[in-house]
């Protein structure tokens, strides 16, 4: 166990080395502990925030005339997701799917010999950095500055260092897609682009091809159905 606690931090200091290595080995499940640990940390920090963003936007709505039943509906519903943090595991094994499934697809149609387990625990340790890290910062900046500092979805998704950060007067549309891309989904790509090209053997520009539709896919997504206070 201590011996794959070492392994798995390779992630962050030689990457490289980890992904040749994971090649033969394969493993994935300490990636999976730390990744989870971090996860449910931030999410449990974004809380607070979260509840309080949304009794703000259901007291506006009351003050322009809602119907003060659909206040009293979103405060229920708060009451029910004080433990999503919890689910965070989930979230995080569906998106590893994800991930991997698109991997073991690319080298398949590339006719490199794949297996999806390899894939896959290339995906889960990348993850540390994608989902781990990255919720935990959310949550440990949002938590620092205390729900009070944020008064729309915005300022909420804003709180990570992203593109979002260079245009402070862009369109809240524009703002959001551009939250989407910040040091944490870059250093990811760049990793996932490593593990295809040093541990799948990809040709490097199809690694790179690949890597770079992860990073740009949450972006379409926000444009397509993110919403924005």
């Amino acid at each position: 166990m201590h011996q794959q606690l070492l392994g798995t931090i390779e992630v962050v200091v030689a990457p490289k080395r980890l992904f040749t290595r994971l090649r033969v080995t394969r493993v994935w499940f300490m990636a999976f502990v730390i990744s989870s640990m971090l996860g449910m940390t931030g999410s449990f920090l974004l809380q607070p925030t979260s509840r309080h963003l949304a009794v703000s936007v259901s007291t506006i709505g009351s003050r322009n005339g809602q119907d003060p039943s659909v206040k009293r509906k979103i405060l229920v519903s708060l009451s029910k997701n004080d433990y999503d943090w919890t689910r965070f595991p989930l979230f995080l094994l569906v998106a590893v799917i994800v991930t991997a499934s698109i991997m073991h697809a690319t080298s398949l149609l590339a006719g490199v010999e794949s297996f999806f387990s390899r894939s896959w625990s290339f995906a889960m340790n990348v993850a540390i950095i994608s989902w781990g890290f990255r919720q935990l910062v959310w949550g440990g900046l949002v938590a620092f500055r205390g729900p009070e500092s944020f008064l729309t979805d915005q300022d909420f998704y804003r709180a990570v260092p992203s593109l979002a950060w260079l245009t402070p007067k862009a369109m809240p549309k524009l703002a959001l897609i551009l939250s989407a891309i910040d040091p944490f989904t870059v250093w990811s790509t760049v990793l996932l682009a490593l593990a295809m090209s040093q541990g799948l053997k990809l040709n490097p520009w199809l690694s790179t091809a690949v890597a770079l539709v992860f990073l740009l896919f949450p972006a379409t997504l926000v444009a397509a159905f993110g919403s924005v206070q």
